[in-house]
């Protein structure tokens, strides 16, 4: 089910603010008399109810598997709380990763590729050494990378240095 919500939000969200900004409609976004926070709190609850509509329809099968045998439905419910949570955080990933780009498919596939690194981080954390050095130079390793990004995203040296010194 992972594997398919993975492919599935991409493509639900890849559209949302990708597609405003490349036809230009997001000019008349910003001309509204509302705040910009209320109309990506709106995009984003437009998401999370067509996501809420299966899952609450999911909520029926507890109740009708009580017929035919014992069954724990504060198990039940409580994983399909957990669900919907897990839902509405990769909602807001693609959203963000949305807001990133004017590309549909740039937006879907960094989406996909962020949700893909977060499902597999227990996975690559095996791969980090367990020794005190080791963990410090792969931190060392990583926040010199990251300030790499942060030079090819701003063009700006002295915001790198200061993320790279600050991770440091």
């Amino acid at each position: 089910m992972i594997i398919s919500l993975l492919i599935l939000f991409p493509i639900l969200t890849m559209q949302s603010l990708a597609e405003e900004r490349r036809s230009k409609t997001d000019q008349l976004l910003f001309s509204l008399p509302m705040s910009m926070k209320k109309i990506v709190l709106a995009k984003y609850l437009a998401m999370l109810t067509v996501f809420l509509i299966p899952t609450a329809l999911l909520a029926l099968y507890p109740l009708i598997l009580t017929c035919f045998g014992a069954i724990s439905l504060g198990t039940a419910y409580s994983t399909l709380a957990g669900f919907f949570l897990m839902g509405a955080v990769m909602i807001a990933i693609g959203l963000f990763m949305s807001s990133l780009t004017e590309s549909q498919i740039i937006a879907a596939v960094l989406s996909f590729g962020a949700l893909l690194l977060i499902y597999l981080m227990s996975s690559l954390a095996t791969l980090v050494p367990a020794t005190a050095f080791s963990s410090l130079l792969a931190l060392a390793v990583l926040a010199i990378l990251v300030g790499f990004l942060v030079y090819y995203m701003t063009r700006s040296s002295t915001a790198a240095f200061i993320t790279s010194a600050v991770l440091l």
